[in-house]
């Protein structure tokens, strides 16, 4: 009979009730279920979206199977504002070793670009078997950096002691969540070969553990500060293990992004599934929001924003400097 493995809560639970069977196995019946998602990226007219099957493995090891389970030939639907719009699958050709065989497989639209804010999208999946899996997300509030009150160039002429960026939605209503990050992209000349890297920023410092640096988490307000001290500390990590400081070059542009979350997506991240606000994985399902099946379907806006860091201030920490 086949099997899918138990979650390691499960598994404990299950060995303390049953330590009175010869039999007792950590695998239980195989739950046929599919796996629909799709982010909305508001700020592309190019969307994506993935559908998945449960599938089993020999033995006991969740990561020996290298059959494909993406679901080939279903009828994916995008709706919004009365407009029915259909996702085509591809394949492509990756460039890294991957867990299962053969090319990536998904499903794209072409030429999609929500034009209004709160406004809602369904995505609709008929697949082979009949089976049909839906889900609705909310276009987020569109907003904007705000230019003006935010910090042009590190260290600040304004403020020295921290760095701030301020953003405003272009709504009254502006309840909705934000992630951001601020990274610092830095090359390193080895011979002929050059080596591009980013770090990111952390916002916050404890002394109550030895990992005790604190990156940004999700968020409600409109606005954010880092610590120069920290930024500092950054840029001296990078050249930690490098005798030869000059060869690293530092682009004098440090890097601000976020992004703003509908409320699936927010949900989403909130129930720990992942902290990385650009990957979504199709064998999670702590947070669903598909009828007939599990995923999560939601959507996403991003902006960017440059902050010029000082030459002198990179210089300062024996860098060369890279426009």
């Amino acid at each position: 009979m086949k099997k899918y493995l138990l979650y390691i809560f499960a598994f404990s639970s299950l060995l303390f009730l049953n330590t009175c069977e010869e039999n007792f196995s950590p695998k239980d019946e195989l739950l046929e279920a599919y796996i629909l998602n799709s982010i909305i990226r508001v700020n592309d007219d190019l969307q994506f979206a993935s559908l998945h099957k449960t599938f089993d493995v020999q033995g006991f090891n969740p990561e020996s199977d290298s059959l494909n389970p993406f679901v080939d030939g279903a009828d994916i639907t995008l709706t919004y504002l009365d407009q029915e719009y259909k996702f085509r699958d591809t394949v492509l050709i990756p460039f890294h070793d991957q867990r299962f065989e053969g090319p990536l497989k998904y499903y794209y639209l072409k030429n999609f670009k929500p034009i209004r804010d709160q406004e809602d999208i369904i995505i609709k999946a008929v697949l082979p078997d009949g089976n049909i899996l839906k889900a609705a997300a909310r276009v987020p509030i569109l907003f904007e950096i705000d230019r003006g009150q935010s910090d042009q160039i590190i260290p600040s002429d304004f403020h020295p002691d921290f760095i701030s960026v301020h953003w405003f939605p272009r709504s009254r209503v502006y309840f909705q969540y934000y992630k951001f990050r601020l990274r610092i992209k830095y090359e390193i000349n080895s011979g002929n070969e050059q080596v591009v890297n980013y770090v990111e920023v952390p916002i916050k410092k404890t002394n109550t553990s030895d990992d005790n640096l604190i990156y940004p988490s999700l968020t409600r307000q409109i606005s954010t500060s880092y610590p120069l001290e920290l930024f500092e500390e950054t840029m001296r990590s990078i050249g930690d293990d490098i005798t030869d400081k000059k060869n690293i070059f530092i682009t004098n542009k440090a890097e601000f992004e976020i992004v703003a979350l509908d409320p699936n997506l927010a949900a989403y991240y909130f129930a720990g599934v992942t902290q990385n606000i650009y990957s979504v994985r199709f064998d999670q399902t702590l947070f669903s929001n598909v009828e007939g099946g599990f995923g999560i379907v939601g959507a996403m806006m991003e902006r960017k924003f440059t902050i010029s860091i000082s030459d002198s201030f990179i210089r300062r920490f024996g860098y060369s400097v890279k426009n």
